[in-house]
């Protein structure tokens, strides 16, 4: 009897489905190395693993005094990247036992730690790379970028199967990257299908164009797919293929969304069969021998856009690892929030026994039963040289010289309207008395309308933006745009805009603080252009209206989540051949992916924000090689308003224990060995 012939659609999705709890229950044999200790350029401590019972470090008990003040605990409620997605320690539940039952082994975990300390050593000494094959003969890798290459294929061959970048920006990660896919396609011939980068959807023609610049389509064939129809064999006649995490996404949505139709089919809740999905990255092609895995690298660019672990796009992009042979991850801001955002980047490398977030905190907390929630003592350690043998991170100084001055960033401060003022505060006020033990979400509403009184009082009017803005910074992705898809949403912005340019009620005691900096910098500064940043895209819209009211207008461009990709390459595009003064209004959340934006060299924050990851992101968008002017930033804050000085502290107590972190893997290229340790690793 013949074998029924298989569906791979659906053999596809059910892989799909199983990704998350094969994740969780994969053991990994950890393969026996002889353990070498090199100390001499390690700081002192780093890397020295205690069993869990040892006494903790004499720093862990200054820490939990500072920890003592009541009034800290409010900031953990404060609206983070992902807070209603991303369930908190406590709010998980875990405990030691859970820890215990899920395969968590104390001895085993030490074993590990002491084994990687040759992982270190060995991926700033591996050896510089061979002329990149393909690469354009004007085209040069600077030092820094040929180590950044080394280490990558080190990694390639190592336990991990692949590292996080995450050197600061500015320092070419792209070249890095696409260096490294020549030299490892050109040893591997066309066995394999073509390496994947997936990227921030306003990145991927940045990164078509990047790959013309250095290689050109002979030597790099490539491909940029934002859903459009591909037959899935296709892919094998590039060497590249460029998407986005929103086309990951979707279709995975489509192969759940298929599942669910068959299986109604079957159970005679259908009439039909459903359509089978338009897919190309998930086709059951690509889970057949002789192409599996797809290609040698799955490349995630602004790789921290992973970090919420409990997000579609974290598990879509966990599905598509498992096609490929390596992964290299590049972010200057591995930590972009919370120390524990470090797990969703580790669980894309292999070889270590950290197969689940439970296992994950286990590992680098004292207790999951008592706490407190973050490393501490020999267990932030532990943390440390985790990060440390599968990142390269090196300081800003070593391209220091190819930057241009900065200034300080300055602070404007100014008086809100006094009935602002108040309303504002109330309204802060209410979200602290509505806030309830374990949740995040109590409250919400009073915390976004203290900042819309705030701002500018019209925003009030408009809940959809209310809503918008709550999704933005909750899941750090591009500010919704609701009147574009809803037809009410839509009626009542276009009577909104109406009012707002009549009678002057686009002003506000903000609004008016923006244009003074814009007039006085270009005063000061006429050749100057302006990069005016905030997280609400309406605001924005008032912002662009009080500008095109003053008397010299600048040439105005907007860059936020109203634009297709190709429209925003043309904006870009638009933006370096414009001569200066000139100003982009951009929301926070596109401008503070991979873009190169040198045509400007003054920020505008708005306000302040949640997390000082933001802040650098943006900020790296001029403030990069190749800009000419000296880059200045302004923050413009309210005085005594309780929403502004909440979010200060809670960005200022987020970024204390992530920027040690980050600080404590961060290495130069030259490091402090002794004359007998090189000899011993050469």
């Amino acid at each position: 009897m013949s074998e029924e012939p298989r569906d791979p659609i659906i053999e596809a999705a059910a892989a799909i489905d199983a990704i998350t709890a094969r994740l969780n229950q994969d053991e990994i044999t950890i393969p026996t190395l002889p353990s070498r200790y090199w100390i001499g350029w390690l700081k002192p401590g780093d890397g020295f693993v205690k069993p869990r019972d040892d006494a903790t470090a004499p720093a862990q008990k200054k820490k939990e005094e500072e920890q003592g003040d009541g009034d800290d605990s409010d900031d953990s409620e404060h609206c983070g990247d992902n807070a209603s997605e991303t369930s908190s320690l406590h709010e998980d539940d875990y405990t030691d036992s859970m820890a215990v039952a899920s395969g968590y082994d104390e001895q085993k975990f030490v074993r590990f730690f002491n084994e990687i300390h040759d992982d270190i050593v060995s991926k700033h000494h591996a050896p510089h790379p061979s002329a990149i094959p393909g690469l354009k003969h004007t085209i040069h890798l600077f030092d820094h970028q040929k180590r950044a290459v080394a280490a990558a294929l080190y990694a390639k061959n190592s336990r991990f199967k692949g590292m996080i970048l995450a050197d600061p920006h500015g320092f070419g990660k792209t070249l890095c990257a696409l260096s490294t896919i020549a030299l490892s396609t050109a040893k591997s011939g066309s066995i394999k299908g073509p390496c994947l980068i997936v990227a921030p959807i306003s990145c991927c023609r940045q990164w078509m164009a990047e790959i013309d610049n250095f290689f050109g389509q002979d030597q790099m064939p490539s491909i940029c797919l934002l859903g459009e129809a591909l037959n899935p064999t296709d892919l094998w006649k590039y060497k590249v293929v460029v998407t986005s995490y929103s086309n990951v996404a979707a279709e995975v949505t489509r192969v759940h969304k298929f599942i669910r139709g068959v299986d109604a089919y079957n159970q005679g809740k259908a009439a039909q069969p459903p359509k089978r999905p338009m897919l190309v990255l998930f086709s059951g092609m690509l889970e057949q021998e002789p192409r599996e895995p797809m290609g040698e690298w799955l490349i995630l660019d602004e790789a921290h856009a992973i970090n919420n672990r409990e997000s579609r796009t974290y598990h879509s992009i966990s599905a598509l690892r498992r096609q490929f042979d390596s992964c290299l991850m590049m972010t200057g801001t591995p930590l972009d929030n919370k120390w524990n955002d470090g797990y969703a980047l580790l669980s894309m490398l292999h070889g270590h026994p950290i197969t689940s977030f439970l296992l994950f905190q286990a590992a680098f907390i004292q207790s999951l039963s008592t706490g407190p929630d973050f490393p501490q003592g020999f267990h932030r350690q532990r943390y440390i040289q985790m990060l440390d043998a599968c990142s390269l991170r090196r300081p800003q100084s070593t391209i220091q010289q190819e930057f241009p001055d900065i200034d300080r960033k300055r602070i404007v401060t100014f008086p809100l309207d006094p009935e602002d003022l108040r309303r504002s505060n109330d309204a802060y006020h209410m979200f602290k008395k509505a806030r309830k033990p374990g949740s995040k979400l109590a409250g919400w509403k009073y915390l976004i309308q203290a900042q819309q009184y705030a701002y500018h009082p019209m925003l009030v009017e408009l809940k959809f933006e209310r809503d918008a803005l709550a999704r933005a910074m909750r899941r750090n992705e591009a500010m919704e745009t609701f009147e574009e898809v809803n037809q009410e949403a839509t009626d009542q912005f276009v009577k909104w805009k109406k009012r707002l340019e009549e009678d002057e009620n686009w002003l506000s005691r903000r609004v008016r603080v923006i244009t003074d900096v814009v007039d006085q910098h270009k005063d000061r500064y006429p050749d100057h252009s302006f990069l005016i940043v905030d997280e609400s895209i309406y605001f924005l819209d008032i912002v662009a209206v009080a500008l095109r009211n003053r008397f010299e207008p600048e040439p105005q461009l907007e860059y936020n989540g109203r634009l297709g990709p190709i429209d925003r390459h043309f904006v870009i595009k638009t933006a370096f051949e414009a001569k200066p003064p000139q100003v982009m209004l951009a929301t926070r959340a596109t401008v503070g992916q991979g873009l190169n934006l040198q045509c400007f060299n003054a920020i505008i924050q708005c306000g302040p924000w949640w997390k000082a990851a933001w802040e650098l992101q943006a900020r790296g968008r001029v403030y990069r090689p190749g800009q000419k002017k000296p880059v200045f930033v302004y923050e413009i804050r309210a005085e005594d308003c309780l929403i502004e000085q909440h979010k200060v502290k809670v960005r200022d107590k987020t970024d204390e224990l992530t920027s040690e972190l980050e600080d404590a893997i961060t290495r130069g290229d030259t490091v402090n060995l002794t004359e007998n340790d090189r000899r011993q690793l050469s």
